[in-house]
């Protein structure tokens, strides 16, 4: 679907079901409602206007995520990305994109700081 034609960091994860979701923070905070919005969240509104329900969110391509993998088990490490640091693809297909900036304010995955993420689109 996409070509990586530069990448500053070669740091990305992609594993089944790994984002953020109001049930994971129950789970690993043991709260209800968790006072933050999470990646299942962000990304399921942003598919809902094309007729997606929260349920077809798929899998994710983890941008910048810093994951060690031992046996069947994943760690997740401090981000190493820096501001100057991209990946650019190039969308070998028409496909539907949707992205989500870490919105938890306890994971690793960003320091315990929410933080921007700049997207540009490009038509070549």
């Amino acid at each position: 679907m996409f070509t990586v034609i530069g990448d500053t960091t070669k740091v990305h994860f992609v594993w089944n079901a790994a984002r953020s979701s109001p049930k994971i923070y129950a789970m690993r905070d043991k709260v209800d409602v968790p006072p933050h919005r999470s990646c299942q969240t962000n990304l399921a509104e942003a598919i809902a206007p094309y007729g997606l329900s929260v349920d077809e969110v798929p899998d994710v391509f983890n941008v910048f995520m810093n994951v060690d993998i031992t046996g069947n088990k994943f760690v997740i490490n401090p981000c190493t990305a820096t501001k100057e640091d991209y990946i650019d693809l190039r969308a070998e297909m028409n496909a539907l994109v949707a992205v989500s900036a870490c919105p938890s304010d306890r994971a690793v995955t960003n320091a315990g700081k929410i933080k921007p993420l700049k997207v540009q689109i490009f038509d070549l």
